[in-house]
């Protein structure tokens, strides 16, 4: 099973307006990018899921390639592959391929004026001149298109990196998270700037376009922004919730989802399930809170990351760039760092489990090849692990004590089946002393 996890931002959704006449401080454009202002977000996602009955005509931008050379990143301006999908259109344009008329596709635009909406609701990628020019000319202005830029580079970046790895052929899945933020403005509408119906737009957008990934939308409700409790800063711009109810939502509402894939996984492969149990996230954009809630909630999996580093290439230049995407796995963007054993002088136990797992390793050594480990305890894998469990133990006297006991994996193809290192060491302990406590058991060192 492969995972992607993406949380929806506002750079999620563009909007393509048009007027009905051409600008002429635009090259005699017709039409302009937008996007929804902060409080607007969840009316305008809302009006065009309503209009989402039928599968709209596909619409796709050119990738190009970055020339990673230069110091400015420009794009090249050639195309390297087919078009990628980015988004859905509203009207035909007037050369309809045979596809579009197979399908006999009759959507019409989004007049504004069927909906609460000015000119003055969103945001133009326009020069000041335009926008007056916009706000004189134009009478009737429509929705033509919606553009989803990051997911239409993450997905394809996510299948390039599957297919790499040989895995093209899993199971494909996608989590589109969503929520929304107090806003400012006490008078606008605390759920305005929601996604969640952008989430919706992002999931009709995926299975028209990729059907073999399978979409969940999660939504978390309101009060996503904030990283500190309502006491800690008085002057906070977003009166919402804390780092902690970030982290609660995704324990309790995303990692439940994933968890029961993972034992749907442990039923059919047991202990192999890692092997089979791949997780991405899609670090775009987004409240720092949230991100740094979902990275702590998932790292128990271990998770590879999709870092989208420019995020408005579309927005700029109307075109996409995988190359606006890096791929990092787990291992390359661990932020655990090494410490030296020398300056274990404020981690006691620490210093001391090294100790013990270094001795164990020398014995084991030396005496290795004068038993059967590699013959018969080991003959499956023929890979000794190695395990020291730290145990704290208060003694008659009232004053604590450290005990360690040791373990190793066991692989004999017997009916009880293998023994993982770490379980031999904690088997032990338990075995030495029943009246032991869970808390007493303080640290495991293993060595592979």
């Amino acid at each position: 099973m492969e995972f992607l996890v993406h949380n929806i931002s506002h750079s999620d959704l563009i909007l393509e307006l048009t007027g009905d006449s051409a600008l002429k401080t635009s090259r005699n454009a017709t039409s302009l990018l937008a996007r929804p202002k902060f409080s607007l977000f969840n009316i305008v996602s809302q009006s065009i899921v309503q209009q989402l009955d039928k599968l709209l005509t596909p619409v796709q931008a050119d990738t190009y390639e970055r020339e990673m050379d230069s110091p400015r990143f420009q794009l090249r301006e050639r195309c390297v592959s087919t078009c990628h999908p980015v988004g859905f259109r509203y009207s035909h344009p007037p050369c309809v391929s045979y596809f579009q008329r197979r399908r006999r596709l009759d959507v019409k635009p989004i007049n504004l004026e069927s909906f609460p909406l000015e000119l003055s609701d969103f945001q133009l990628r326009a020069s000041d001149e335009t926008i007056a020019e916009v706000e004189s000319s134009w009478k009737h202005i429509r929705i033509t298109a919606c553009f989803f830029p990051l997911l239409g580079i993450l997905v394809p970046k996510w299948l390039q990196v599957l297919a790499d790895v040989h895995s093209a052929e899993s199971q494909q899945l996608l989590y589109l998270i969503s929520g929304a933020g107090i806003p400012r403005n006490a008078s606008h509408s605390i759920c305005g700037n929601s996604t969640e119906y952008t989430a919706a737009l992002m999931s009709k957008f995926v299975s028209a376009y990729y059907p073999n990934i399978h979409v969940t939308q999660i939504h978390s409700g309101s009060n996503i922004f904030r990283s500190h409790s309502p006491s800690s800063f008085a002057l906070l711009s977003y009166p919402c919730c804390s780092y902690d109810d970030n982290v609660q939502f995704m324990t309790r509402q995303l990692r439940p989802v994933l968890e029961a894939h993972r034992d749907l996984l442990v039923t059919k492969v047991g202990d192999h399930w890692k092997s089979h149990f791949h997780l991405t996230i899609a670090y775009a954009d987004g409240p720092p809170a949230r991100l740094s809630a979902l990275n702590a909630a998932l790292r128990v999996y271990q998770p590879s990351y999709l870092h989208v580093w420019q995020l408005k290439t579309f927005w700029h230049e109307k075109k996409l760039s995988l190359d606006d995407v890096d791929f990092h796995p787990f291992e390359n963007v661990e932020a655990t760092p090494a410490v030296a054993v020398a300056d274990l002088h404020d981690a006691p136990l620490v210093a001391r489990a090294v100790d013990e797992i270094k001795a164990f390793r020398d014995q084991f050594v030396q005496g290795e090849h004068l038993g059967e480990v590699g013959q018969f305890w080991l003959r499956k894998s023929r890979k000794p692990v190695l395990a020291v469990l730290l145990v704290e133990k208060r003694t008659s006297r009232g004053d604590v004590q450290v005990v360690v006991h040791r373990g190793m994996n066991c692989e004999v193809s017997m009916p009880t089946g293998s023994l993982c290192a770490e379980r031999n060491a904690i088997g032990s302990a338990l075995a030495n002393d029943p009246t032991l406590l869970r808390q007493s058991l303080k640290m495991i060192a293993v060595l592979s």
